[in-house]
C-alpha cells in the first residue's frame, strides 16, 4: 500500500512539472520577473512554472501575519468556499516595474485574479499574463 501512495505522488509531481514546462513555453517571451499566486492551492503550479522560468515565485496570503507591517491588499471572493477573503502581499516581495505572471489551479469567476491584478497595480508592477 505504501508503495502505491508513493508512486501516485511521483505521478502527480510529473504531471505538475510537465504543466509547468508547457506554461513556461507559452509565456517565455513575456520577460517574467516573478510568478505570483494565492495560497495555498496555486503554489504547486506556481512553483513548477517558476522553476522552468528560473525566477522566484511569491504568493498572496489569506491572513496577514503580524510581522507583515507594509503590504498590498485586495478583496477576493471564493466561489468554492462561498466566502470573502482579503489577500495580502508584503511590499518587500514586489518591486515597482517588475513583470509578474499569475498562476492558479482553478478559475471560477476570476475573483482571485482580479485581486492579484489590484495588488500588482498597487505595487507599480505589471501583470504580463494569467496561467
Amino acid at each position: 500500500m505504501h508503495h502505491l501512495k508513493r508512486t501516485a505522488a511521483l505521478g502527480l509531481h510529473g504531471v505538475i512539472d510537465r504543466l509547468g514546462a508547457e506554461l513556461y513555453h507559452k509565456f517565455a517571451e513575456r520577460k517574467i520577473d516573478k510568478i505570483i499566486t494565492a495560497e495555498s492551492s496555486g503554489i504547486m503550479i506556481a512553483q513548477a512554472i517558476a522553476g522552468h522560468c528560473s525566477v522566484p515565485f511569491i504568493y498572496a496570503k489569506k491572513k496577514r501575519p503580524l510581522t507583515m507591517r507594509e503590504f498590498y491588499a485586495a478583496s477576493s471572493y471564493s466561489f468554492t468556499k462561498q466566502e470573502s477573503t482579503t489577500l495580502y502581499v508584503s511590499e518587500e516581495v514586489i518591486q515597482p516595474r517588475e513583470r509578474l505572471l499569475f498562476a492558479d489551479d482553478f478559475y471560477a469567476a476570476g475573483s482571485t485574479c482580479k485581486a492579484i491584478e489590484q495588488i500588482v497595480e498597487q505595487a507599480g508592477a505589471t501583470l504580463v499574463g494569467v496561467a
